[in-house]
C-alpha cells in the first residue's frame, strides 16, 4: 500500500460500528476526522484537537481517504 501523500484529508473509519472501531483502536476517530499528512506521519483532529496519529502507510490502508481542498 502506498503511503498517504502530504496534504489535508478527511479520514473515515472502515469499520461499520463504533464497537468495531474501538476493537481496532480507532474509537477516537469514529466515524471520521480531519487529517494532515506530511507523507510520513498523519495527525487526525476533531474540533481542532488531536485525537489520533499514525504513519502514512497505516492511514492509507486502514481508513477511507477523501482529499480536502
Amino acid at each position: 500500500m502506498k503511503p498517504l501523500s502530504p496534504g489535508k484529508y478527511l479520514l473515515s473509519c472502515k469499520e461499520k460500528s463504533p464497537i468495531a472501531a474501538a476493537m481496532n483502536g480507532h474509537s477516537a476517530v469514529w466515524p471520521a476526522a480531519e487529517a494532515v499528512s506530511d507523507g510520513e506521519r498523519v495527525v487526525l483532529f476533531k474540533d481542532g484537537k488531536q485525537v489520533y496519529s499514525c504513519n502514512a502507510r497505516y492511514a492509507a490502508a486502514n481508513f477511507e481517504v477523501t482529499p480536502l481542498s
